[in-house]
């Protein structure tokens, strides 16, 4: 088993590890810093239209072995007003198909 120190800078802070974490190899902690960062970014996205943060993992010596990086962006395509009395219902899940047809009648 092999420490790995994963920094994770969200674009406005560098947060930098200095316990790491004991994995048994260098796939397996790439493997948790693919799966880290959208985990990270469900948090953080609430309100923002967009997001842009990655995560480097180092080695004991403190050497950057590998990064991941994630860019989120999000639009508003259609508003309420564009959908005249037929509002999506925010709160209830749909499928594509029923999206598309919420929006075609």
């Amino acid at each position: 088993m092999e420490t790995y120190y994963f920094d994770v800078d969200d674009g406005s802070s560098l947060v930098r590890d200095v316990v790491g974490t004991a994995w048994a190899d260098i796939a397996a902690a790439q493997h948790e810093a693919i799966a880290l960062l959208p985990e990270l970014a469900k948090d953080m996205m609430l309100g923002l239209a967009g997001l842009e943060m990655s995560a480097v993992i180092r080695d004991a010596h403190g050497h950057a072995l590998f990064r991941v990086r994630l860019s989120l962006q999000a639009e508003v395509l259609v508003t309420d007003a564009d959908l005249g009395q037929h509002p999506i219902d925010s709160s209830a899940p749909m499928s594509r198909v029923e999206l598309l047809d919420s929006l075609t009648r």
